[in-house]
C-alpha cells in the first residue's frame, strides 16, 4: 500500500528526510539495530529442516521492500546532483524587483531539465544563489564563500549587472568556472584575454555597431563623425565603433568627447561638415546636445543623428533642463527624425521551444511590464539556465571519452572539463524563448535589432537588422526624410563638365562652313580658268595644293569645336588624334605650297645667269611630299609611343562653394604624357619653315614682274600667318579652365590666316580677270614710253606655256637680264637712283 501510494506522487527531498527521521529506524544508529533486529528474526526463522518454499518468499519480500526505499529515497539511488551558481541582484538596488523575478525563472528551467529523460541522464541540476546587491564588492564576497562552503558548483548563471560580472569572471577563471550571463551588456566583457570563461547570452551594447554599420551602409554613407559622452559605459563601445567604421572603409571625419558642455564638440562638428552624426551619452546630456545642435542649425533635411535608444519611451526631449536655454518647440525640432538602434523584441508565437513551451505562452506567464525595462532580460534568463543544461548535457560523451571522467568528477581544478564546456558553448545551436540561440566568435549572443525613428514624437520600429545576413529589412513604418530622400554625408559634390556654349559653336560651324565652301569656290575657279594666262603663270596646281591644305585646317577646327557634348568619350579620342593629324598635315600642305612658289621667285629674282637650271615643278611637289611624310611619321609615333587621350580634370580656380553644395567644373582635354614634347616637335620645325619663308618673302618683297604676278601676295599671306602664330599659340596655353574661350581662340587663329590667305591669292585673280587687266594694261603702256621699254613681251610666249615651264624660265631669264642692263643704263645716262617699276 505504501509502495502503490509512492508510485503515483511525487514526493519533495524536505518530505522523503522528514518521513525517514519518523521511523524507528531513523538515524545511523535506529537503522544499525533495525537491521540486526531483523537478521536475528531471520535466523530464527530459518533451521536445518527449513523449507525452501519459505525463503524464497522472503528474499521477494525483502526485493519489494527494497525497490519501495528505491522509489521513495533519491539519495539512495544512482542520480547525482551538478550544481550551478546563479548570481543575481536580490537588494540593495534598483534592479533588485529583477532579481526576484530572474530567480523563479531560472528555477523553473531547472525544474524543467530535471523532469526531461533525454537531458542529464542519471543527474539532476540543483541552483545555488547568491544576492549581488548589483555590487562587485558584495557580489565577489558571496561568490568565495559559497566556493568554500557550497559544494561544488560546475557553471555559473549571471550576472544582471556588468560591473558584478566583470568582478565575477574575474574569479571565474581562476577557478576553472565557465559563466552564461543573462543581462550584462558591457561592451568590454567581450574581450577573451580578460574575461576567457565567459559568456553573454543577451548581446553586448556594441553588438548593436553591426547594425548601426549596417544602416549606414544600406543609405551609402560614407562619411561619418561621431561624439559621445565622456563615460566608461559609452568609451569602450564608441571605440570598437570607430574601429569597425574604420575597417569598413568609412571616411571617419570626426570623434568628438564632451564631459559636461558639448557646445564646442558640436560647433566642431559644423565645422567639419558633418552631415552623419553617431552619438553616445546619456538622457541629459542629449537634451545639451541637441540644443546647441538647434543653434548651429544641425538638423533638418541635411543632417542624420544615430543615438542611443535607451530613452525613446518617453519624450525625453520636454523634461524640463536648467541646463538648456532651448524652448520646447525646438527641441521638438532638433529632435524630430532621429534614429536609434534597439534590441529587437521577442516575437509571440506557438513555435515549441527546446523547453516544450512555446514563448507565447512564457511571455504571458512570466513577463510582467517593469518601468526600467528589466522584464526585457526575463526570458535571457530562461535560455541562460537552458544553455548551461545542454552544454553539460553535451559535455557528458566527450569528458568521458577524453578525460574518462564524469560530470560529478569536476573540481575547481578541472581546466581539461571547463574547456570542454566553452567547446561545446561555442558550437551550441538551439531555438529558444529568446528565438535562435547561438554565440558569436567574441562569445556574445546574435539577436536581431529593431532601426527605430523618431516621428512626431513617436519611436517607430522601420525594420530589423538580420545579423546572420549582416543586411537591414526596413518592412515597418516608412521612413521620414525632411527633404524628401536621406541626406547626403557631406556638400553635394556637382561636377559641371564645361561644354562648347550653342552660340560659339553655331558661329564656329558656320564660319567654318563659310571657309570651306569659299575654298571649293576657288578651287573651282583656279580648275575652270587654269588655262588662262593670269591664272597659267600663277602655278595653278600649287594653288589646288595651297586650298587643299586650307580645307583640312578648316576640318581640323570642326573637330576643335565637338566636345563631350556631341559626342562620347571614345569618339572625342579619335577625333583627338584625327585633328592632330589633319592640322599638321594641312598646315605642311598650305605653308609648304607657298615656300615653293617663293622659292621660285627668289630663284628668279635673284639669278642673273639667264641657262641656269631652277627647280623643275615635280622637285617642288617633292618637297611638299617631304614635308607630309615628315608630319605622318611624327604624328604616328607619337599616337603609337606616347598615345593622346581625352582626360576630364577638375578646374579648381573656379570652385563654387555653397551651404550644401560644392560645384566642380571640369574640362575635357586631349592629352598624353609627354604632350608638349612632342607639340614642340611638330612646332619647332614648322616654324622653321615659317621663318625661311619668310625671309625668302622679305628678299623676294621688291620683285614686282607681271609675269610673277601673285608673288606680292603669297609674300603677304606668309607674313599674315606669322602674327597670328605668335600671339595665337601662347594665348592658348595660357587660357586655362575657359573652354568656351579657349575654343574660341583656338579657332579664330586657325579660320583668320587660312581665310586670309585664300583671299589674297584668289580674289586679286578674280578682280583681274573681271576687269580685263591686259587691255588696261596695253594701254597704260602706250602712255609710259619709259615703261614700254621695260615691258615684256607676253605674246612672244606661246600660251602653252607656264611659268613652271623650263623653255619659259630660260626666257624669263633673258629678258630680267636684259631689263637690268637697261636699268643701269638709265641710272648712269640720268644720274637716277630709284628702281623703275618692273610691274
Amino acid at each position: 500500500m505504501f509502495c502503490s501510494h509512492l508510485a503515483v506522487k511525487t514526493v519533495s527531498v524536505h518530505e522523503r528526510v522528514a518521513w525517514w527521521n519518523s521511523k524507528p529506524w531513523s538515524g545511523v544508529e535506529n537503522f544499525g539495530r533495525w537491521k540486526v533486529s531483523v537478521g536475528q528474526q531471520r535466523e530464527r526463522s530459518f533451521s536445518l529442516q527449513g523449507n525452501m518454499n519459505y525463503f524464497w518468499k522472503s528474499v521477494r519480500a525483502v526485493s519489494f521492500l527494497l525497490a519501495c526505499f528505491a522509489a521513495n529515497f533519491p539519495m539512495l539511488d544512482a542520480t547525482k546532483t551538478l550544481y550551478i551558481g546563479g548570481l543575481f541582484p536580490m537588494s540593495g538596488s534598483s534592479v533588485a524587483s529583477a532579481g526576484k523575478i530572474f530567480l523563479p525563472v531560472s528555477e523553473l528551467a531547472i525544474d524543467m531539465v530535471n523532469n526531461r529523460t533525454d537531458l542529464l541522464n542519471g543527474y539532476q541540476l540543483q541552483l545555488i544563489w547568491n544576492d549581488t546587491q548589483c555590487d562587485p564588492g558584495h557580489a565577489t564576497n558571496a561568490l568565495f564563500e559559497s566556493l568554500h562552503t557550497r559544494p561544488p558548483m560546475i557553471m555559473l548563471l549571471g550576472a544582471a549587472c556588468s560591473s558584478v560580472t566583470r568582478a565575477t569572471a574575474q574569479i571565474g577563471k581562476l577557478w576553472n568556472l565557465v559563466q552564461v550571463s543573462y543581462a550584462s551588456t558591457a561592451s568590454d566583457l567581450s574581450n577573451k584575454e580578460k574575461y576567457p570563461m565567459l559568456y553573454n547570452i543577451v548581446p553586448p551594447d556594441s553588438a548593436y555597431n553591426n547594425a548601426r554599420i549596417a544602416f549606414l551602409k544600406h543609405f551609402k554613407w560614407k562619411r561619418i563623425a561621431t561624439i559621445r559622452q565622456n563615460s566608461y559605459v559609452f568609451d569602450e563601445v564608441m571605440d570598437m565603433l570607430q574601429e569597425d567604421l574604420i575597417n569598413n572603409n568609412f571616411d571617419l571625419i570626426a570623434t568628438e568627447l564632451f564631459n559636461d558642455d558639448p557646445k564646442i564638440q558640436v560647433e566642431n562638428l559644423k565645422k567639419r561638415d558633418a552631415r552623419i552624426i553617431v552619438g553616445m551619452f546619456y538622457e541629459d546630456k542629449a537634451r545639451r546636445v541637441f540644443c546647441e545642435a538647434y543653434k548651429q542649425e544641425m538638423y533638418g533635411e541635411h543632417y542624420m543623428w544615430l543615438i542611443m535608444d535607451w530613452y525613446d519611451n518617453k519624450p525625453w526631449w520636454l523634461v524640463k533642463d536648467d541646463k538648456i536655454d532651448c524652448t520646447e518647440g525646438q527641441m521638438r525640432m532638433a529632435t524630430d527624425g532621429y534614429f536609434s538602434v534597439d534590441s529587437a523584441r521577442i516575437i509571440s508565437n506557438e513555435e515549441p521551444t527546446i523547453s516544450g513551451m512555446t514563448s507565447e505562452k512564457f511571455l504571458q506567464t512570466h513577463v510582467k511590464p517593469s518601468g526600467n525595462n528589466t522584464d526585457l532580460y526575463v526570458p535571457f534568463v530562461f535560455d541562460s539556465m537552458w544553455a548551461i543544461a545542454l552544454t553539460l548535457n553535451k559535455s557528458m560523451s566527450e569528458i568521458r571519452k577524453t578525460l574518462k571522467r564524469s560530470l560529478e568528477d569536476f573540481t575547481y581544478q578541472d581546466s581539461g572539463m571547463a574547456q570542454i564546456f566553452k567547446q561545446t558553448l561555442k558550437n551550441l545551436e538551439f531555438q529558444g524563448i529568446t528565438g535562435k540561440v547561438t554565440f558569436s566568435s567574441k562569445r556574445e549572443g546574435t539577436k536581431p535589432s529593431y532601426i527605430k525613428q523618431m516621428q512626431n514624437g513617436i519611436s517607430k520600429i522601420l525594420g530589423t537588422y538580420h545579423p546572420d545576413t549582416d543586411k537591414i529589412v526596413l518592412d515597418g513604418a516608412q521612413v521620414l526624410w525632411k527633404g524628401g530622400a536621406p541626406p547626403t554625408d557631406g556638400k553635394v559634390t556637382i561636377y559641371e563638365i564645361q561644354h562648347v556654349s550653342t552660340p560659339l559653336f553655331c558661329v564656329i560651324v558656320i564660319l567654318t562652313s563659310g571657309g570651306i565652301l569659299l575654298a571649293a569656290y576657288f578651287l573651282r575657279f583656279n580648275f575652270v580658268r587654269r588655262m588662262q594666262r593670269h591664272i597659267k603663270l600663277s602655278s595653278p596646281n600649287l594653288n589646288n595644293v595651297i586650298i587643299l591644305g586650307c580645307v583640312l585646317i578648316y576640318i581640323s577646327v570642326y573637330m576643335i569645336a565637338i566636345d563631350g557634348k556631341l559626342a562620347d568619350t571614345s569618339t572625342l579620342t579619335g577625333l583627338c588624334r584625327a585633328r592632330g593629324f589633319l592640322l599638321s598635315v594641312g598646315y605642311s600642305l598650305a605653308v609648304g605650297a607657298m615656300f615653293s612658289k617663293l622659292w621660285r621667285v627668289y630663284q628668279i629674282y635673284s639669278n642673273f645667269r639667264p641657262k641656269e637650271k631652277t627647280l623643275k615643278y615635280k622637285e617642288l611637289i617633292c618637297f611638299m611630299v617631304v614635308l607630309v611624310l615628315i608630319d605622318i611619321v611624327v604624328m604616328s609615333l607619337w599616337i603609337g609611343v606616347d598615345t593622346p587621350e581625352i582626360v576630364t580634370t577638375d578646374i579648381q580656380s573656379q570652385i563654387k562653394e555653397e551651404p550644401h553644395f560644392r560645384i566642380i567644373p571640369q574640362e575635357q582635354y586631349c592629352t598624353s604624357r609627354y604632350f608638349t614634347t612632342w607639340l614642340y616637335i611638330l612646332l619647332g620645325y614648322k616654324a622653321l619653315l615659317l621663318v625661311i619663308g619668310c625671309l625668302i618673302a622679305w628678299v623676294t618683297r621688291e620683285a614686282k614682274v607681271r609675269l610673277l604676278n601673285d608673288s606680292r601676295y603669297v609674300c603677304m599671306s606668309v607674313y599674315n600667318i606669322i602674327p597670328c602664330a605668335l600671339v595665337g599659340i601662347p594665348l592658348a596655353f595660357l587660357i586655362d579652365g575657359h573652354i568656351n574661350a579657349l575654343v574660341a581662340c583656338v579657332s579664330f587663329f586657325l579660320l583668320l590666316p587660312t581665310t586670309v590667305t585664300l583671299c589674297l591669292l584668289f580674289v586679286p585673280k578674280i578682280l583681274k580677270l573681271k576687269k580685263n587687266a591686259e587691255e588696261q594694261f596695253r594701254i597704260s603702256a602706250l602712255q609710259c614710253p619709259t615703261r614700254n621699254v621695260m615691258e615684256v613681251n607676253y605674246d612672244s610666249l606661246d600660251s602653252s606655256h607656264s611659268v613652271n615651264d623650263p623653255s619659259a624660265d630660260s626666257k624669263l631669264q633673258e629678258e630680267i637680264a636684259t631689263l637690268k642692263k637697261e636699268i643701269r643704263a638709265i641710272k648712269l645716262k640720268h644720274g637716277e637712283n630709284a628702281i623703275p617699276n618692273l610691274s
